[in-house]
Formats: C-alpha cells, sequence, structure tokens
C-alpha cells in the first residue's frame, strides 16, 4: 500500500455528520489496531511457548535465552519478538546481542 493509499484510506468519500465521523474514525481505529504492534510485556521463553491465544503481532521483551517453539527462533534475553499470524511463527524486532 502506498502513502496516498493510506491517506485514501481514511479521507476519501462523503463526510457529512457527526455519525460519518465517528463510523471513518472508527474504522481508522480498527486499521491502526489490526496493523500495529502489541507489547504484553516482559517475559520468559517457557511463558511465550506455552501461549495458546498468542494473536498477530503481539510483541515480548524476553528474559532469558534459547529457542521460541513456533517458528524456531534462536533469542537471547533483551530480544524483542513479536508473532506474524500469516506465518505462525515468532520473528525477531529487535536483537541484542
Amino acid at each position: 500500500m502506498t502513502q496516498q493509499e493510506f491517506r485514501d484510506k481514511f479521507t476519501s468519500g462523503h463526510m457529512g455528520d457527526k455519525l460519518d465521523y465517528k463510523q471513518r474514525l472508527n474504522e481508522i481505529a480498527d486499521f491502526i489496531y489490526e496493523n500495529s504492534l502489541k507489547f504484553k510485556g516482559v517475559s520468559d521463553l517457557a511463558t511465550i511457548n506455552g501461549l495458546a491465544d498468542v494473536t498477530n503481532l503481539d510483541s515480548y521483551k524476553l528474559s532469558d535465552a534459547g529457542t521460541l517453539t513456533a517458528g524456531s527462533l534462536a533469542v537471547t534475553a533483551g530480544d524483542i519478538v513479536y508473532y506474524d499470524a500469516e506465518t505462525s511463527a515468532w520473528l525477531l524486532l529487535v536483537d541484542v546481542a
């Protein structure tokens, strides 16, 4: 998506009354929520590997080193990872090593 397409998502169309405006704001909020990282806090590998209800773009700072089972990602303490639902794997966002 280009920057202009991104802008058009929020500014195109008629915005005649408060209801239209509120609906457009809700669409913007939903779009941003669905496409941004959700920092869940600091956690250890055992807890993250045991998560049953992880959602797309959940992110954690790791308190220990090892391997995340979903995606077989080797990590060190202090790394920040996020979950990619499309690949069903944890991916590295920040590598402190």
